[in-house]
């Protein structure tokens, strides 16, 4: 369960990124 969590928690800053800077920043 706690995977999971940190799994959603990077996915949603994965979309923050994107909002933020318009790309992926790796």
């Amino acid at each position: 369960i706690q995977e999971m969590h940190l799994l959603t928690i990077h996915c949603l800053c994965d979309g923050i990124d994107v909002a933020l800077f318009g790309g992926d920043t790796e």
